[in-house]
């Protein structure tokens, strides 16, 4: 269980437990455009998750420890580009993680108007994550071998 002593390590387990409530999200959006329905519980539950697991912990993590490492240090121009659009693409997943909140908070309330929203927001986060997931993986390693160069130097 060496990966769960490694920083590194443990965001990787953690992207994947978030790909696979991506993956479940991706699925329900497709069964909201042909059954036309949905548990209201569903939506909160995986707002909840967002916000607390992806956003909080997993999010806090690479903002608060791993990037902050990075922002003192001379990263060449296109890592130190790469870093500041990953924060923003957090900020963004925050925002859509809020208005698929409220919407789901307006479907538990009876508005079955809104169900086009849940499933706009679920289709636009399951299309986010993976390809966030996937440029972190690339511009992050490529940022902290760089970075552990320049030290070595």
């Amino acid at each position: 269980m060496r990966a769960t002593r490694d920083p590194a390590g443990m965001l990787m387990m953690e992207h994947r437990l978030i790909e696979r409530v991506v993956r479940d999200m991706s699925r329900t959006e497709e069964r909201i455009r042909t059954a036309r329905e949905l548990s209201p519980a569903y939506v909160s539950t995986v707002a909840d998750f967002m916000r607390t697991y992806a956003d909080a912990c997993h999010h806090g993590k690479e903002e608060d420890i791993l990037f902050e490492s990075l922002s003192g240090r001379a990263l060449e121009p296109d890592h130190a580009k790469a870093m500041d659009r990953l924060v923003r693409e957090h900020e963004w997943a925050r925002g859509a993680t809020t208005r698929l909140h409220e919407a789901g908070e307006r479907y538990a309330d009876g508005d079955t108007g809104v169900l086009g929203d849940i499933a706009r927001g679920l289709r636009a986060l399951a299309q986010f994550y993976p390809r966030h997931i996937h440029e972190k993986y690339g511009r992050v390693a490529e940022a902290l071998e760089e970075a552990a160069l320049v030290e070595a130097r």
